[in-house]
């Protein structure tokens, strides 16, 4: 996952959780390395695929 795809996944996913992209833009390495970790867990390749993952489970993220 690149810098970029993480910045765009957030863009996408943060005003659904009701949350505003200015207060991640500085911590965005951190969730972004958070957010790599999570997609190893769940053996998901990439955030097109954890994106379907979170619209079949949108209760677990």
């Amino acid at each position: 996952m690149t810098d970029n795809d993480c910045v765009e996944f957030l863009q996408m996913v943060l005003p659904r959780l009701g949350l505003r992209w200015p207060g991640f833009r500085k911590v965005r390495r951190l969730v972004c390395k958070r957010l790599n970790r999570r997609l190893h867990e769940l053996h998901v390749p990439d955030l097109a695929a954890y994106r379907n993952y979170l619209e079949l489970h949108p209760d677990i993220g």
